[in-house]
């Protein structure tokens, strides 16, 4: 895969170079994305929405007290359900 010089080629990296380099960043997650499966249908907006959904899906997971239903965990806040 080539790219324009700036962007690494993060199809040529080992799962493990791969993670570090892009960390949570959902924008170097879609470009990975692309660069190994350049036929891929799917628009690069959606594909970044979708990353920074499962990026924030494990943040959350991470968190401890608020794991599973973010939403009614708001609510629940929101209503002072303890």
């Amino acid at each position: 895969m080539k790219t324009d010089g700036k962007t690494p080629n993060y199809a040529a990296m080992s799962s493990g170079e791969m993670l570090t380099q892009m960390g949570i960043d959902a924008e170097k997650w879609t470009e990975a994305f692309f660069q190994i499966h350049p036929t891929c249908s799917v628009d690069r907006e959606t594909m970044f929405g979708w990353f920074c959904n499962t990026i924030m899906a494990g943040v959350d997971n991470g968190c401890g007290p608020i794991n599973g239903d973010h939403a009614q965990f708001l609510q629940d806040q929101h209503a002072g359900v303890q």
